[in-house]
């Protein structure tokens, strides 16, 4: 097998656990500055024609399968307008919603678009880090706010000692959006502030960034609020998708190392919400009184 890219290499657009696989695959060849232009054959493929960009050389091969990625189209032009998208026709869900869209001062919940009760997960999701593993991760967070508050079928309650679902907090199937939902979300908000990097590393001045890099990606996908420190990622969200978020980007790292090291702290202060930024602005105001 060839991967053909027109940049040198793939180190720009792969992660690099990703292209350790491909290196130690001696079935695979990688080549660089070269596109494919033709292909062709007797009603089936049966040769392609790769030009080599950095010497103008084309090249005609054997080849009985074609396979391109050339990029990607949301295809979300089904969705109803009342699903709001970006400018490349990506779904907006949580705070990339417009604030005009928001209710009482609060967000949709992330991944929640702006209809209530419809969601959106992967590559459609306007910011979404286009990877398989992050979508199936990001579909099971939806997938378990309705579970914890869809309407339960009488047998179904006697199987569970959970109370029933409040009507109020019903999800889906409602023309407005359901404001206890929304209080529900918002009204338990927590900081978490958390350190996740490999034990191990490969690299001569033993650096870690890049393995820190693939967490960011996955913290900055999951659209919850996030600051970057030199020492601590910190988020702010509810319970259980906070700690979700640091599951798959402590996941993510530890595709880098077999041992992987976890840090966390947690602020918890119910009905408060905004503290990411509120915490130090209110120092930040102490200090300037005090000048």
């Amino acid at each position: 097998m060839t991967i053909v890219v027109r940049r040198a290499d793939l180190t720009s657009t792969m992660s690099d656990y990703l292209i350790r696989e491909i290196e130690a695959n001696p079935r695979i060849k990688v080549a660089g500055h070269a596109e494919v232009i033709d292909a062709g054959g007797s009603g089936r493929l049966e040769w392609v024609r790769v030009r080599r960009n950095d010497i103008g050389e084309e090249i005609t091969k054997e080849a009985c399968g074609l396979f391109l990625l050339i990029g990607a189209h949301p295809c979300a032009d089904w969705l109803p307008d009342a699903v709001a998208k970006d400018s490349a026709g990506y779904v907006l869900t949580g705070r990339d919603v417009p604030m005009e869209n928001w209710v009482d001062g609060c967000p949709p919940a992330p991944l929640e678009t702006t209809v209530p009760g419809i969601y959106s997960a992967g590559d459609i999701r306007s910011g979404s880090m286009k990877r398989v593993a992050s979508a199936s991760g990001k579909a099971l967070l939806p997938c378990r706010w309705c579970m914890r508050t869809w309407p339960r079928s009488p047998s179904r309650a006697r199987r569970t000692s959970r109370p029933r679902a409040d009507p109020g907090l019903l999800i889906g199937g409602s023309s407005a959006r359901p404001r206890a939902l929304a209080r529900r979300s918002y009204s338990r908000s927590m900081l978490f502030a958390f350190s996740v990097a490999p034990s191990t590393t490969d690299d001569p001045d033993g650096s870690v960034s890049e393995a820190v890099a693939e967490a960011l990606r996955v913290v900055q996908s999951s659209g919850l609020p996030y600051e970057l420190g030199s020492m601590f990622t910190t988020i702010e969200g509810e319970w259980d998708e906070c700690m979700e978020v640091i599951k798959q980007a402590t996941e993510a790292v530890g595709r880098y190392s077999p041992r992987v090291g976890l840090v966390v702290k947690a602020d918890i202060r119910p009905g408060h919400t905004g503290q990411i930024t509120a915490k130090v602005a209110r120092v930040q105001e102490r200090l300037a009184q005090s000048e």
